[in-house]
């Protein structure tokens, strides 16, 4: 899965790219067409008891099955304080979310910088920034993936659990703090490129500083990799409950929402 995310947003800027000629009513249609595909496949495919079994069964005596308040607590609600870890891999992601928001502002980045361009010479540069950095994040978190896999000397189940948890928080701190520190990288880089700027032609600018930015944003995505693949390892670790993981990682959509929302 923390593959999945970066090669998911590479198809999608390949699908932009190559449907962008497309009557918009025609890219929506085959979005959706997509989404009810991708649906009807994980539900076939899902092994899980249903969710509405689990909520009749836990409400006893029966007498709060039609309170669609009582609904919405059950099962958009958890102990936190008995689940810390998990909660705190909830915050995380929730502040993830937000700052990777920042990345639209990339556009008037450029702008700013190389100045008196055509806005479809804008898109294409950060069309370019973000392919780079989303491929980048999807072979080191596939990299990732096979090292959190590897099965750990110990084979007592325990001791392998510990060792995954622990290799999965590595790469959550790790991809973090790297994340962290090149989101300097704009803003040093622009004004070195600003600066160097003044009184030349933007688009000998561009050709100067685009290949210098499209090597930051690739050793950025690197970081974004790395924290994907342990924040994924780590949600299926810290489950509450296993047979309800759907329901349990139905949370991070909704981290994924307040922190897009936030940033």
């Amino acid at each position: 899965l923390g593959t999945a995310c970066p090669a998911g947003a590479i198809a999608a800027f390949a699908y932009v790219h190559v449907a962008g000629e497309f009557d918009y009513h025609a890219v929506y249609g085959v979005m959706s067409l997509m989404l009810v595909k991708f649906c009807v496949v994980v539900c076939a495919a899902a092994q899980e008891k249903s969710s509405l079994e689990m909520q009749l069964a836990s409400n006893g005596d029966g007498s709060d099955r039609s309170s669609w308040l009582h609904s919405l607590r059950a099962n958009y609600t958890f102990d936190y304080r008995r689940y810390r870890d998990f909660y705190l891999l909830l915050v995380t992601k929730t502040f993830y979310f937000a700052s990777v928001v920042v990345k639209t502002f990339l556009f008037f980045c450029v702008q700013d910088i190389f100045k008196s361009l055509p806005t479809s010479r804008y898109k294409e540069m950060v069309s370019e920034m973000a392919a780079v950095a989303e491929i980048a994040a999807a072979v080191s978190a596939l990299g990732l993936t096979i090292w959190l896999m590897r099965p750990c000397s110990d084979s007592a189940a325990a001791t392998a659990s510990l060792v995954g948890s622990r290799r999965s928080l590595f790469c959550l701190i790790i991809g973090g703090s790297w994340m962290a520190l090149f989101w300097l990288g704009p803003a040093i880089l622009g004004g070195m490129a600003e600066k160097q700027g003044q009184g030349m032609d933007s688009e000998k600018l561009a050709a100067i500083w685009m290949p210098r930015m499209l090597v930051g944003l690739g050793i950025w995505g690197v970081g974004q990799g790395i924290y994907l693949a342990g924040d994924q390892a780590l949600q299926f670790a810290l489950l509450p409950d296993p047979a309800q993981a759907s329901r349990y990682l139905g949370f991070s959509s909704i981290t994924t929402c307040v922190g897009s929302v936030l940033g």
